[in-house]
C-alpha cells in the first residue's frame, strides 16, 4: 500500500487517479479557484446561478456584477424579473 494512503494524506481513489493520468486530482480549493476564474471570464452566470456569488469578495462583486448585468442585457434585452442584485 502507498505510504500516502496510509497516513491518509491522499485516498485510494486520489492515488489511482494520478497513476492514470499523471495529475492529482483537484482539491476543492482549486475547483472553486477554476470555477471563479470561469465566471470571471463569462460573469452572466453571476445572474443566473446567484450562489456564484459566494465565491466573490464585495470589492470584486462590485466590479463584476455591471459587467455582468450589461451583458445580460445586452444578451436578453432585460434583465430576469425576480433578479435581485448582490449589490443592494
Amino acid at each position: 500500500m502507498s505510504p500516502l494512503i496510509e497516513s491518509g494524506e491522499r485516498t485510494e481513489l486520489e492515488v489511482l487517479n494520478k497513476l492514470q493520468t499523471d495529475r492529482w486530482p483537484p482539491t476543492e480549493e482549486g475547483k472553486k479557484a477554476s470555477e471563479k476564474r470561469f465566471i470571471e471570464e463569462s460573469p452572466t452566470s453571476l445572474i443566473d446561478l446567484p450562489e456564484t456569488t459566494e465565491l466573490f469578495t464585495q470589492e470584486e462583486l462590485e466590479r463584476l456584477i455591471p459587467i455582468a448585468e450589461q451583458m445580460w442585457i445586452d444578451w436578453r434585452d432585460k434583465l430576469p424579473d425576480d433578479y435581485v442584485s448582490p449589490l443592494k
